[in-house]
């Protein structure tokens, strides 16, 4: 099978690479959207493997253009973690599937194979005719349970005539499917494999005539033979999968070798940034090259067992993205974060672990070292997950990246005005966050002020670890207390795709749901069926989702409707707005089926918390529509 690579990143290209023919891939390499489509027009490609960010013609807009084309082939997007947006427009662009950077080789793999099964006849991973069975996943071939050898080219051409069993190839799509374009052989090397090909599948046993010649057009496979159903002997396939995975450590082992001389080339070029903007000498050139760097650093630095590296690496790429000149602070943040990463790359690499999301989060600042420790050990067992930061700056770039159940936050420091302005803009730009403050002064003064900004649990210290967690349970949304069956949630969203997932969401857990793709009726259907929360789309023709809230905020019947904003665009300045026309939460696409869940049962649950139950919210509906048929002279009497 063949695959067209789309990849500047020499590194991350040659590992992409070395892993794709040790699976007896023909790859070809393009390191610019336009060379890309250069190549789709001279040859033919099972699949497409494309990163988003490519020079000359991006990733996205190639997708979209082979689309309009009428293109159909498989496309396999790459793309950096956490780029939510980059995703949905790649996907709404035409792309089949997409793979976040840093990837797992094996999941990869996996990814292409489900694709290419998907675009072949074949359905089932294993590819059988009659006893001969190919496994893509081991690259093994049996006949009556027992292996045959082949060479890479045989094994090849043999997939391609079991996923395509009703296709005749001509020589020259068959030299179009095997061979990368730097490669020229002539159709004599086909008739040669052909019969090589013959040549064992005869030497292993096999009677039957195979490949057929179809005279003037060219091969295929013959119709299979009927055979009995066996059993299947998995005994060597554990040994097998350590063999495959064995080939593939060998061959990203010099990638290696090459990324690590790389990688300080990267670091030359973000050191040259760093002169820059503390000279002020810095031009969108050189920013962007700077940009450009630390992207690719965040894929190479997690895929080569550096997590924290490539965490600290998105985190450069963030910061440059800016158009506008950096400040000061800034300034100060990247240079901070280059030592960090310079630290965290100067370090062994260790294998990356996927963390529990399943436990609540708690995103804390506190200022005592020890007591810190304390609760992070304690945090589990509460059901939590306690992630620190050390200062403002790493918790407000926390949230642009995650949205925590929970803010605790410690105003016992020398610097305890800058802990108030951190208050201050966390409940200004995350007002539906609760949050519990922890302090040693206990005045008045600072008991309003927290007051005033709208704080839930103010602790005095000292207090236990206990104390602590007992008053961050009391804040947090208890889903238990409301079950599902009782919950109507209406979804507006001009997206069919989209409104069908979240549906779909919903649905399984046991919530009544009423769908709506046109806003232009969201009113009318609004006042008839009268849900329990409502989910609105940021982004609608007609009406958006932000004009879609004002009008709910302004008809007291719906003065306490929970409404949460669906959206792309986490971003500061939109969740303010989305939290200025009166929305209660903010959730970013693509949306996970258990945050939904959660997050509307709490919107719903801080409701009941403020004293109207789901029943009462039901009857202010009914008796409102009940006064409104009354005469204006007996409703003001």
């Amino acid at each position: 099978m063949k695959i067209l690579l789309v990849e500047d990143d020499r590194i991350a290209a040659a590992l992409l690479w070395d892993t794709l023919t040790a699976h007896r891939y023909a790859v070809d390499l393009a390191i610019d959207g336009q060379l890309a489509l250069e190549l789709l027009m001279q040859w033919n490609y099972d699949l497409i493997l494309l990163d988003v960010l490519i020079p000359k013609l991006d990733g996205i807009s190639l997708c979209r253009q082979l689309r309009s084309q009428g293109n159909q082939i498989p496309i396999l997007m790459l793309t950096a973690q956490n780029s939510n947006e980059n995703v949905i427009k790649g996907l709404d662009a035409g792309a089949d599937d997409y793979v976040i950077k840093p990837f797992n080789p094996n999941q990869l793999l996996a990814r292409i194979r489900a694709l290419l099964r998907r675009g072949s006849s074949a359905t089932a991973p294993v590819l059988s005719w009659g006893y001969l069975c190919l496994d893509p996943t081991l690259m093994q071939v049996t006949y009556k349970q027992q292996e045959i050898t082949f060479r890479p080219k045989e094994y090849t051409l043999l997939e391609l005539f079991l996923r395509h069993q009703e296709r005749i190839f001509s020589r020259n799509a068959i030299l179009d499917r095997l061979w990368s374009s730097d490669q020229s052989p002539s159709e004599a090397a086909v008739t040669t494999l052909i019969k090589d090909l013959r040549s064992r599948l005869k030497a292993a046993g096999i009677t039957e005539e195979v490949i057929e010649t179809v005279h003037g057009l060219g091969y295929r496979i013959k119709p299979a033979p009927t055979v009995e159903k066996s059993a299947e002997v998995q005994g060597s396939k554990g040994e097998k999968d350590t063999q495959t995975q064995e080939k593939v450590l060998v061959s990203v082992a010099p990638v290696e070798e090459r990324f690590r001389v790389s990688l300080e080339q990267k670091i030359r070029v973000l050191e040259e940034t760093e002169v820059a903007l503390q000279t002020n000498q810095l031009s969108p050139e050189k920013q962007e090259h700077g940009r450009q760097e630390a992207h690719k650093l965040v894929g190479g630095l997690g895929t080569f067992g550096y997590a924290k590296g490539s965490k600290i690496a998105r985190s450069i790429e963030h910061l440059l993205k800016n158009n506008s000149l950096l400040e000061k602070r800034q300034v100060i943040r990247f240079s901070q974060l280059l030592a960090d990463l310079k630290q965290e790359i100067a370090l062994p690499p260790t294998p990356s672990t996927q963390e529990s999301s399943s436990n609540s989060l708690v995103l804390a600042m506190v200022g005592d070292a020890a007591f810190t420790k304390i609760l992070q050990q304690e945090a589990a067992r509460w059901g939590l997950r306690l992630e620190v930061g050390s200062n403002s700056s790493t918790v407000l770039h926390r949230l642009t990246q995650t949205t925590p159940e929970v803010i605790l936050l410690d105003l016992d420091s020398d610097r305890a005005d800058d802990r108030l302005t951190l208050l201050q803009a966390l409940k200004a730009d995350y007002p539906a966050i609760p949050i519990v403050i922890l302090s040693a002064q206990d005045s008045l003064e600072e008991r309003v002020a927290v007051a005033r900004l709208g704080v839930e649990q103010y602790l005095s210290q000292p207090v236990t670890s206990t104390q602590v967690f007992e008053a961050l349970i009391e804040v947090l949304p208890l889903s238990q207390t409301i079950e599902p069956l009782d919950t109507k949630v209406m979804i507006v969203d001009d997206d069919p795709v989209m409104l069908d997932t979240l549906a779909q969401m919903l649905r399984s857990q046991g919530f009544e749901v009423i769908c709506l793709a046109q806003p232009d009726q969201f009113w009318a259907l609004l006042t008839t069926t009268h849900p329990d929360a409502l989910l609105l789309d940021l982004e609608m023709p007609t009406y958006n989702g932000l004009e879609l809230c004002r009008v709910v905020r302004q008809d007291p019947r719906y003065s306490q409707l929970p409404i949460l904003v669906v959206t792309a665009h986490t971003d500061n300045e939109s969740m303010r707005l989305a939290f200025a026309v009166g929305a209660n939460d903010v959730l970013g696409k693509p949306v996970v089926e258990a945050e939904l869940v959660t997050r509307v049962i709490s919107r719903i649950k801080q409701l009941c918390h403020a004293g109207c139950s789901i029943a009462e919210l039901h009857l202010n509906y009914s008796s409102y529509n009940a006064d409104a048929q009354k005469p204006a002279l007996a409703r003001t009497a």
